[in-house]
């Protein structure tokens, strides 16, 4: 019993994604993109992302989570990128201290690619206003906070961050191979499920990667998606793509909550229960209308008067 109830577990979560759709619709979002930065390239930037947005039946209402979705390739592309790491606090280190100490460990493990760390102290004391936290979001590719300070950050971070699905990515800092989890880190998805709304987004690709790279990329994200959301792909009411300041193409939609019976504890049984039910009370409402209507029918019996 316990064997196929996992076996029902794995079907429920496997997605049933279309290539072909997603495919077309990754061709038509690079061809637009591509059309437009020759007609105008002073507006458009050379790289773009592509971002899959995710809308859901059912909001699970649990706190904030960052999930990590591994893909074949990286959602960055194959240029280098730029890190802003954001640290703890040394103890008994000033800021100055504090980052040449990160700074030294770095370059111990051979980890690339950080242009800035900033202390948690100076996170909080220098990006107090929205516009010191927008521009923060826009320095760098990607932000990644020290686990040990890992949930003290949300607080100072703007809606910048999550707007450009720049929110700081958690690293384990005290790890002994720190390149590797800092490429892991980086090379993987990570969406933000927020828990109190439908929808959600992630990036999956650049527009400078092959559109082959970018469907496989796609597929991965979704099926990983369907692994780690409640309710696995049953849950899954829209999945949409879209680059910056494009059109947003439908890759799949769902009419329907096909898992509504099983989030109620309503199984076939009960169903064919309530139907005999309804049947039974259909029947014994039919057979009282039939009494009244016979009772109704009934002459009444005159009252005979004494002629006098």
């Amino acid at each position: 019993m316990a064997t196929s109830k996992h076996v029902e577990i794995a079907e429920f979560r496997k997605s049933q994604l279309n290539p072909v759709k997603v495919k077309q619709a990754v061709l038509a979002l690079f061809t637009q993109h591509k059309v437009k930065k020759q007609s105008n390239p002073s507006l458009f930037e050379d790289v773009h992302n592509l971002k899959i947005q995710i809308t859901t039946w059912k909001v699970s209402g649990a706190k904030k989570k960052l999930m990590k979705i591994n893909l074949p390739h990286s959602v960055h592309g194959d240029d280098e990128i730029d890190i802003c790491l954001i640290s703890r606090d040394e103890p008994d280190k000033d800021s100055e201290s504090t980052i040449e100490h990160f700074q030294d460990l770095l370059q111990e493990k051979d980890v690339c690619n950080v242009k800035e760390i900033i202390p948690l102290k100076d996170l909080i004391a220098e990006y107090k206003s929205f516009e010191s936290r927008r521009r923060l979001a826009r320095k760098y590719d990607v932000f990644l906070a020290d686990r040990r300070i890992f949930h003290r950050i949300s607080p100072h971070m703007g809606k910048e961050f999550y707007k450009r699905n720049k929110y700081p990515i958690r690293v384990d800092m005290s790890k002994s191979d720190l390149k590797k989890e800092f490429d892991d880190v980086i090379h993987s998805g990570h969406l933000n499920f927020s828990g109190k709304g439908c929808s959600n987004s992630m990036n999956v690709a650049t527009t400078e990667q092959s559109v082959e790279d970018a469907v496989e990329n796609v597929i991965a994200a979704v099926q990983g998606i369907a692994l780690k959301i409640p309710s696995g792909w049953n849950n899954i009411k829209g999945l949409h793509l879209r680059v910056e300041n494009s059109t947003t193409l439908p890759i799949h939609e769902s009419l329907v909550f096909e898992d509504w019976w099983a989030e109620n504890k309503i199984f076939k049984e009960d169903i064919h229960r309530m139907k005999r039910q309804l049947k039974m009370e259909k029947v014994n409402d039919e057979e009282s209308e039939d009494e009244e209507v016979v009772s109704k029918k009934k002459p009444k019996k005159k009252l005979k008067t004494n002629k006098k």
